[in-house]
């Protein structure tokens, strides 16, 4: 299985790391994609994922980048996880039950934000 893996460039590095944790629990020998390459959205690891994890803060905030990502695999009804990292307890709680909405399409850094069910 291939896991496309992705955060708001404002999230900590912490929460990817939690959330791979979570998901080799749940699919040993799964490969995980990230975008190496910045801010920029790549939409040929997208093409080619299982699965698209999004971690996020409790601020429940995604960028454009996180949101073309989510629209893109939505479309194509690829499945999707979210996990949304708790800083202080260090830890991530999931849901695959999560939808996001745009809520300012002028701000890229802060365009959308998550509703969850966990």
């Amino acid at each position: 299985m291939k896991i496309y893996i992705v955060k708001p460039n404002f999230v900590s590095p912490d929460a990817i790391w939690f959330a791979k944790k979570e998901l080799e629990k749940e699919f040993p020998g799964c490969k995980f994609l990230e975008n190496q390459s910045g801010p920029n959205f790549v939409r040929d690891m997208v093409k080619h994922c299982d699965m698209l994890a999004i971690a996020v803060d409790e601020s429940l905030q995604v960028g454009k980048g996180v949101y073309s990502e989510y629209e893109y695999v939505r479309d194509n009804n690829v499945p999707m996880r979210l996990f949304m990292y708790k800083e202080k307890q260090r830890e991530v709680v999931q849901t695959d039950k999560f939808l996001i909405t745009i809520t300012d399409p002028e701000n890229y850094r802060y365009y959308g934000k998550v509703s969850a069910i966990f």
